[in-house]
């Protein structure tokens, strides 16, 4: 009994402390929306996402999948931007950001939509390093993210990359517990995840292939999957249609 409380406050401590490096990080990016001006890309991006939202289409460029378009769409749909109508993407998107009547305010509600996807990468990188290593690498591996420059930078632009980010880190930490127990649930996520990372950026279909590849040889080459191999055909098998469901549906929605 001693041992687990002992054991729950550390976690508890541990999550308090990623809690607080999580908060200072996303202060610090929230303060600098004023300071910077809209990036070239960023319009393209809120006006595909506000087409989506607000037409119920998706016609000006198909190069990016729509999920983290609908995330940067989605603050300043609810101040009450809507499509402007313009012929070109980059157009449409300067007609939203300098005819909302409060360009800073539009922008800023667009940025605001990349940092849960930050949260995201911190909150799921520390959770896999505690899972592997302990509360010690999970804090350090929380603040040197916290602190990395180009992350930091990046969500706080209302674009496609920290929403990747997030979404492989999901993926791949899912795929992580799913070699330790290929159950149906496991299998679920997994599918569901990929699919996200998929919707995200479509370089998810070569990174995330490359990476579970990688990750499944190097359980081998440790020796760490001789002990389940016996069983693992009839865990996967059974987790397959799960799983298999799971993406098919996340990638159809």
């Amino acid at each position: 009994m001693a041992a687990g409380q002992h054991n729950l406050r550390r976690v508890a401590a541990t999550a308090a402390l990623i809690f607080a490096v999580i908060a200072a990080s996303a202060v610090s990016i929230v303060c600098a929306y004023p300071i910077f001006s809209h990036t070239y890309d960023e319009p393209a991006h809120i006006a595909a996402g506000l087409e989506l939202l607000g037409r119920g289409t998706y016609t000006y460029e198909q190069q990016h999948p729509p999920l983290a378009r609908i995330a940067v769409a989605i603050g300043p749909y609810l101040t009450g931007a809507r499509p402007r109508g313009e012929a070109e993407i980059f157009d449409e998107g300067l007609a939203i950001l300098y005819g909302s009547g409060d360009y800073l305010a539009t922008l800023g509600a667009a940025r605001l939509g990349v940092l849960p996807f930050l949260i995201a990468v911190i909150a799921l990188t520390a959770a896999w390093a505690y899972y592997d290593f302990g509360a010690v690498v999970a804090i350090t591996s929380a603040v040197v993210l916290a602190t990395t420059p180009p992350l930091l930078a990046h969500a706080g632009l209302a674009t496609t990359d920290v929403p990747l980010t997030a979404m492989l880190v999901t993926s791949l930490f899912a795929f992580r517990l799913w070699l330790d127990k290929p159950n149906a649930l496991r299998s679920t996520i997994v599918g569901a995840s990929t699919a996200l990372a998929i919707t995200a950026k479509l370089s998810a279909l070569v990174f995330l292939p490359a990476c579970f590849l990688a990750a499944t040889m190097l359980r081998e080459l440790c020796g760490q999957g001789e002990r389940t191999r016996p069983s693992l055909a009839r865990q996967v098998v059974r987790g397959l249609p799960g799983g298999i469901l799971a993406f098919c549906f996340v990638l159809w929605l």
